[in-house]
């Protein structure tokens, strides 16, 4: 599964906003506390969302590149 099917299926999920307040009275959100120093926790949380974007970016090109070569639609695409 992609990160980009990932996103979409979460998209359709959110739209179940009454099942979703339900079970969040079942299922209690556990209170984790954060070890890290504040500023580097940050840090680190900008440099996933960074490598997440990344990805995405690189798994859409990907699928452009694999759908055009199936369907001959000769996207022109860098060969590293």
């Amino acid at each position: 599964m992609t990160i980009i099917d990932t996103a979409v299926s979460m998209r359709s999920i959110s739209a179940y906003k009454e099942e979703r307040v339900e079970a969040a009275k079942v299922y209690a959100e556990p209170k984790i506390p954060v070890s890290a120093e504040t500023k580097l926790f940050i840090d680190q949380v900008a440099d996933a969302l960074q490598f997440a974007t990344i990805m995405c970016y690189a798994q859409g090109m990907s699928m452009l590149h694999t759908a055009s070569e199936v369907h001959d639609m000769q996207i022109p695409c860098l060969r590293l």
